[in-house]
């Protein structure tokens, strides 16, 4: 066989390699501004049907993320500098009480659609598999605080995230496909901030 041919095949799976990596998909993400809308289907074992709700996602930055649910019911979440505060559906600031494995989940958040997949490995077992066509990211919590709610969080993609899978402890599960927006929603959302304490 042809040398030229053999060097090339090999830089063509090197170079594969290198893209289809935990630290370079961590990067394309943590470069990325988000605006997405999602549809969450939340299974629950003693319910026959699923529960769905859509809405909307915006991430900007490494600590700022706005996580509103439209229907059945609007409620917004806003994560900024670590910590969370909510919204009822006429945007009025809800009382959350002060809750340590909140801020952990919130900044678990916060780190999965930012690409700190490093941070991750304070709470997680990671298990992390990539082909050409996608990559599936897989954490088992060892954090006991995690472990009690979640069995497994599962995480798909190719350039972004498209999926996520929540798995719980007691056996319900909630799936989450994003849907990526090419508008800005920053605008939209500004006012959330404006009401923070």
């Amino acid at each position: 066989m042809n040398k030229t041919f053999i060097m090339f095949i090999f830089m063509f799976m090197a170079s594969n390699a290198l893209a289809c990596s935990l630290e370079t998909i961590a990067e394309a993400m943590a470069k990325q501004t988000i605006s997405a809308s999602f549809i969450q289907t939340k299974n629950i074992e003693v319910l026959s049907r699923p529960i769905h709700s859509t809405g909307r996602l915006w991430v900007k930055s490494k600590d700022l993320l706005v996580w509103q649910m439209l229907k059945p019911i609007k409620s917004t979440m806003v994560i900024s500098q670590g910590e969370m505060q909510q919204f009822d559906k006429n945007d009025m600031v809800l009382a959350v009480p002060k809750n340590p494995l909140v801020n952990t989940l919130s900044s678990v958040f916060i780190h999965l659609l930012t690409g700190q997949l490093e941070q991750l490995s304070t709470h997680f077992n990671t298990d992390f598999k990539c082909n050409d066509e996608s990559w599936t990211l897989k954490l088992v919590p060892f954090n006991k605080d995690i472990a009690q709610l979640f069995s497994l969080i599962q995480l798909q993609g190719k350039d972004k995230i498209e999926q996520v899978l929540l798995n719980e402890v007691r056996g319900d599960y909630t799936t989450i496909k994003l849907n990526y927006m090419t508008q800005e929603l920053s605008y939209e959302f500004e006012k959330y901030f404006d009401k923070q304490n």
